[in-house]
Protein backbone atom coordinates (compact mmCIF):
# COMPACT_ATOMS: atom_id res chain seq x y z
CA UNK A 1 0.00 0.00 0.00
CA UNK A 2 1.13 3.22 -0.74
CA UNK A 3 1.14 6.27 0.96
CA UNK A 4 0.59 8.72 -1.61
CA UNK A 5 0.17 12.07 -0.06
CA UNK A 6 3.05 14.67 0.68
CA UNK A 7 5.96 12.30 1.58
CA UNK A 8 7.31 12.38 5.04
CA UNK A 9 10.10 14.59 4.16
CA UNK A 10 13.55 14.83 6.04
CA UNK A 11 15.11 17.79 6.86
CA UNK A 12 17.73 17.35 4.21
CA UNK A 13 18.24 20.88 3.23
CA UNK A 14 19.19 21.95 0.08
CA UNK A 15 22.12 19.82 -0.45
CA UNK A 16 19.22 17.07 -1.16
CA UNK A 17 16.44 19.25 -2.86
CA UNK A 18 17.15 16.83 -6.08
CA UNK A 19 16.66 13.63 -4.45
CA UNK A 20 13.74 14.81 -2.93
CA UNK A 21 12.09 15.79 -6.21
CA UNK A 22 13.32 12.46 -7.83
CA UNK A 23 11.99 10.38 -4.10
CA UNK A 24 8.20 12.54 -5.26
CA UNK A 25 8.30 11.50 -8.96
CA UNK A 26 9.52 7.99 -8.17
CA UNK A 27 6.35 7.64 -5.62
CA UNK A 28 3.28 9.23 -7.84
CA UNK A 29 5.03 7.05 -11.15
CA UNK A 30 4.86 4.04 -8.43
CA UNK A 31 1.91 4.83 -7.37
CA UNK A 32 0.80 4.66 -10.74
CA UNK A 33 1.67 0.90 -11.25
CA UNK A 34 0.82 -0.61 -8.40
CA UNK A 35 -2.30 -1.73 -7.19
CA UNK A 36 -3.76 -1.37 -3.16
CA UNK A 37 -2.65 -4.67 -2.40
CA UNK A 38 0.75 -5.72 -3.77
CA UNK A 39 3.77 -7.80 -2.13
CA UNK A 40 6.74 -6.26 -0.88
CA UNK A 41 8.83 -8.21 -3.70
CA UNK A 42 6.13 -6.82 -6.24
CA UNK A 43 6.37 -2.96 -4.59
CA UNK A 44 10.22 -3.51 -5.09
CA UNK A 45 10.02 -4.48 -8.28
CA UNK A 46 8.19 -1.18 -9.34
CA UNK A 47 10.51 0.62 -7.99
CA UNK A 48 13.73 -1.39 -9.87
CA UNK A 49 11.58 -0.85 -13.12
CA UNK A 50 10.74 3.41 -12.59
CA UNK A 51 14.68 3.66 -11.73
CA UNK A 52 15.21 1.79 -14.70
CA UNK A 53 13.36 3.57 -16.95
CA UNK A 54 15.21 6.39 -15.81
CA UNK A 55 18.98 4.84 -16.56
CA UNK A 56 17.80 2.84 -19.68
CA UNK A 57 16.08 5.15 -21.83
CA UNK A 58 18.58 6.45 -23.74
CA UNK A 59 20.98 3.28 -24.52
CA UNK A 60 22.94 4.70 -27.23
CA UNK A 61 24.27 7.04 -24.64
CA UNK A 62 25.97 4.47 -22.55
CA UNK A 63 29.75 4.12 -23.06
CA UNK A 64 29.81 -0.06 -23.71
CA UNK A 65 33.42 0.38 -24.25
CA UNK A 66 33.91 1.71 -20.41
CA UNK A 67 35.29 -1.84 -19.12
CA UNK A 68 36.85 -4.42 -20.89
CA UNK A 69 37.33 -6.51 -17.28
CA UNK A 70 36.23 -6.47 -14.10
CA UNK A 71 38.55 -6.66 -11.89
CA UNK A 72 37.92 -9.49 -8.86
CA UNK A 73 39.09 -8.47 -5.26
CA UNK A 74 42.67 -10.20 -4.48
CA UNK A 75 40.74 -10.18 -1.03
CA UNK A 76 38.12 -12.26 0.51
CA UNK A 77 35.06 -9.92 1.32
CA UNK A 78 34.54 -9.07 5.23
CA UNK A 79 31.81 -9.94 6.85
CA UNK A 80 31.01 -6.79 6.93
CA UNK A 81 30.91 -5.69 3.23
CA UNK A 82 29.36 -2.65 2.04
CA UNK A 83 25.38 -2.75 2.33
CA UNK A 84 25.29 -0.24 -0.45
CA UNK A 85 26.24 -2.66 -2.69
CA UNK A 86 24.69 -5.67 -4.57
CA UNK A 87 25.89 -9.24 -2.75
CA UNK A 88 27.27 -9.58 -6.32
CA UNK A 89 29.88 -6.60 -6.45
CA UNK A 90 31.28 -7.55 -2.99
CA UNK A 91 33.72 -9.15 -4.63
CA UNK A 92 35.06 -6.84 -7.30
CA UNK A 93 37.84 -5.05 -6.68
CA UNK A 94 38.12 -2.11 -4.25
CA UNK A 95 38.06 0.85 -7.75
CA UNK A 96 35.10 -0.96 -8.54
CA UNK A 97 33.39 -0.91 -5.35
CA UNK A 98 34.70 2.52 -5.00
CA UNK A 99 32.78 3.97 -8.07
CA UNK A 100 29.37 2.46 -7.37
CA UNK A 101 29.25 3.85 -3.98
CA UNK A 102 30.24 7.30 -5.49
CA UNK A 103 27.44 7.07 -7.91
CA UNK A 104 24.90 6.45 -5.00
CA UNK A 105 26.25 9.53 -3.13
CA UNK A 106 26.17 11.81 -6.34
CA UNK A 107 22.43 10.39 -6.51
CA UNK A 108 22.32 11.14 -2.78
CA UNK A 109 23.34 14.88 -2.89
CA UNK A 110 22.89 15.91 -6.81
CA UNK A 111 20.27 13.83 -7.94
CA UNK A 112 18.91 10.33 -9.49
CA UNK A 113 19.72 12.44 -13.11
CA UNK A 114 23.71 13.72 -12.19
CA UNK A 115 24.36 10.01 -10.86
CA UNK A 116 22.69 8.42 -13.75
CA UNK A 117 24.88 10.39 -16.58
CA UNK A 118 28.24 9.62 -14.81
CA UNK A 119 27.22 6.23 -14.42
CA UNK A 120 26.62 5.72 -18.38
CA UNK A 121 30.30 7.00 -18.86
CA UNK A 122 31.36 3.83 -16.03
CA UNK A 123 30.11 1.58 -18.39
CA UNK A 124 27.45 -0.99 -18.65
CA UNK A 125 29.12 -3.17 -15.49
CA UNK A 126 29.04 -0.42 -13.36
CA UNK A 127 25.56 0.96 -14.65
CA UNK A 128 23.88 -2.53 -13.59
CA UNK A 129 25.47 -2.37 -10.43
CA UNK A 130 24.50 1.28 -9.29
CA UNK A 131 20.90 0.52 -10.59
CA UNK A 132 20.89 -2.58 -7.62
CA UNK A 133 22.30 -0.48 -5.33
CA UNK A 134 20.14 2.72 -5.95
CA UNK A 135 17.28 0.62 -5.83
CA UNK A 136 17.95 -1.34 -2.84
CA UNK A 137 18.60 2.28 -1.27
CA UNK A 138 15.85 3.80 -2.50
CA UNK A 139 13.51 0.91 -1.36
CA UNK A 140 14.87 1.20 2.28
CA UNK A 141 14.56 4.78 2.06
CA UNK A 142 10.97 4.70 1.13
CA UNK A 143 9.95 2.30 3.87
CA UNK A 144 11.59 4.06 5.96
CA UNK A 145 9.08 7.04 4.85
CA UNK A 146 6.15 5.14 4.47
CA UNK A 147 5.83 5.36 1.11
CA UNK A 148 6.03 1.26 0.98
CA UNK A 149 4.13 -0.32 2.98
Amino acid sequence: MYNLGMPEQKDFGVEHSALEKDIERLSAEIGKKSGEKVSLETQKEILRSAIGSRIYREPKEIDLSAEKEIPASAEAPSAGASSALPSYAQDLSADFKLRIEKLIDLAWHKGISSAVAEARRSGVFILDAFHDALTDKLYDEFKKRKLIK
